[in-house]
């Protein structure tokens, strides 16, 4: 039973011997980017009125599966939201009211 507990102990020593060697947490970048593009949206929702439609021109770096598209039609409420990155969403059936590049 002691040897059981004297291996368990030295396990927590080495585990937190590890961890305060880790670096500390920081914002990761992928955070800020996201701030960034709801105080873009937040923008844009000022200047159109529901019912525009909004062309996102994206990098191929956003071609994220989709999740970037949601993002901007879940911050943009009332808009028709398009991305170069759409497959299957005719232009003709939403013509842009105003054309956006996202950096």
């Amino acid at each position: 039973m002691k040897r059981a507990l004297a291996a368990a102990a030295l396990a927590v020593m080495i585990a937190a011997s590890l961890f305060s060697r880790l670096p500390p947490v920081t914002k990761i970048a992928a955070d800020a980017r996201r701030e960034r593009l709801q105080r873009f949206t937040e923008s844009l929702l000022a200047k159109t009125k529901p019912g525009d439609t909004i062309e996102f021109i994206l990098p191929a770096s956003e071609d994220d599966g989709g999740l970037t598209n949601h993002r901007l039609r879940y911050l943009l409420p009332g808009r028709f939201v398009r991305t170069n990155l759409d497959r299957g969403n005719a232009p003709e059936t939403h013509p842009a009211t105003i054309v956006v590049h996202w950096p």
